[in-house]
């Protein structure tokens, strides 16, 4: 059996969709959310949250599956959110007329 040799990790994958922070910081690529991460959470001890995340965010880089980096996005999302460092969208709400 053929062993085929691995794959450099490609941190400049995209992600599946765009995710902007609350200071308005944009991120694309797994590189932008591995960045964050490292400057975020470099003094987190141990958060099983963020463990998936980085587990997710390796795998999609080592991969060239689309589902791993939509599971990456999902997870790197989750962690964001947690911690209150996603910009949340203004809903606009129209005033109707009375009656």
């Amino acid at each position: 059996m053929t062993r085929h040799p691995r794959r450099a990790p490609n941190y400049d994958r995209k992600l599946t969709r765009r995710i902007t922070l609350e200071d308005g910081t944009k991120l694309a690529t797994l590189r932008d959310a591995a960045n964050v991460f490292a400057d975020r959470f470099a003094t987190v001890a141990s958060w099983g949250v963020l463990e998936i995340a980085i587990e997710r965010l390796i795998a999609a880089a080592e991969s060239a599956g689309r589902d791993k980096v939509k599971a990456a996005t999902d997870a790197i999302e989750r962690v964001l959110l947690a911690r209150r460092l996603l910009r949340v969208r203004q809903v606009r709400h129209e005033r109707r007329p009375p009656g």
